[in-house]
């Protein structure tokens, strides 16, 4: 296991990391690296600011396990990762979250990709492969998986 201990959050081989961790959960502003953006809005269902740091994550495992849903060692390692994933990719559906995350994105996602640029691109096609830049990586791709449109 890998552990990001600046930003709290266990980061697994094949990328695949632990949505569940209360650092992933946390419900305080973002961290320095999403930018110093309050993201409690009397807009935002209470119940879906758990999800605001953790969803991009949950949705990469998910897609991740799927995509390896015939390696039998793969799955054995991370069926509980897997499992937590799609409970709390379940939970936050349930929980009609999708447009407050997407509101959350959007006030972030501008950040989020000038943060990339300037800490993970080198500019040529390759990219640092930090957990703060994978991080990163997922949180813009969910918007597109929740089909934000902003």
């Amino acid at each position: 296991m890998v552990y990001d201990s600046v930003n709290s959050i266990p980061l697994f081989i094949g990328k695949i990391t632990n949505p569940s961790s209360p650092a992933e959960r946390r419900t305080a502003n973002l961290d320095q690296n999403h930018g110093k953006i309050d993201i409690r809005s009397e807009s935002t269902n209470k119940k879906c600011i758990t999800y605001q740091e953790s969803i991009g994550v949950a949705v990469h495992n998910i897609k991740e396990c799927k995509r390896k849903l015939n390696d039998i060692k793969f799955f054995q390692k991370y069926q509980t990762v897997c499992s937590e994933s799609q409970d709390i990719y379940k939970n936050f559906i349930s929980n009609n979250c999708v447009s407050s995350w997407c509101e959350y994105a959007a006030k972030n996602f501008n950040n989020w990709q000038q943060t990339y640029k300037k800490r993970c691109s080198f500019g040529n096609g390759t990219f640092l492969n930090t957990k703060n830049c994978i991080k990163l990586s997922y949180d813009m791709k969910a918007k597109g998986h929740l089909r934000c449109s902003f």
